[in-house]
């Protein structure tokens, strides 16, 4: 039984965007503070990390406004960028673990800062799962997604060059 728009109640927000853009303020708090990254060397990896870290909540929210039930284009778009959003968790990861080894922060804040992208993560994948759930089967489908994530490769590519 549906419930008339009028009834409902407030929309709850998106928990993954939530965390991701957590993820985004922390990273900036932490690589602005000259104990974890001295100024000197701040452009060599910072930017990077920040990069990383402000790209995940702007591919969620990008998925987000994606209506899969409309066409399985949109649902494709949607999972590649999910996918996208995965993988700045990964980029994000490996350029902790490199930051840990040449630069002078501590155990701890890494630690936190890892268990925020593992919770980001978690909550990715819980929301992939659901749209395979809400929205349909892999099939055809995962080769759209394949298709839109080359098309994304080939633009970025273009970008850089």
């Amino acid at each position: 039984m549906s419930v008339r728009k009028n009834e409902r109640g407030p929309q709850k927000p998106l928990t993954v965007l939530t965390k991701a853009t957590d993820l985004a303020s922390h990273t900036i708090t932490v690589c602005m503070s000259e104990n974890n990254f001295p100024k000197k060397y701040r452009w060599i990896l910072t930017n990077r990390i920040v990069d990383a870290a402000v790209a995940i909540p702007c591919c969620i929210r990008q998925a987000n406004r994606l209506n899969p039930k409309t066409s399985s284009i949109d649902y494709a778009r949607r999972r590649a960028l999910q996918d996208e959003a995965d993988g700045y968790c990964d980029e994000l990861f490996t350029l902790l673990e490199t930051a840990k080894k040449t630069m002078p922060i501590g155990s701890d804040r890494i630690a936190y800062w890892t268990g925020l992208i593992i919770e980001v993560q978690g909550l990715l994948e819980n929301w992939k799962a659901s749209d395979r759930r809400r929205f349909g089967s892999a099939g055809s489908i995962d080769d759209e997604v394949v298709q839109i994530k080359d098309e994304i490769q080939l633009l970025k590519a273009q970008l850089c060059s």
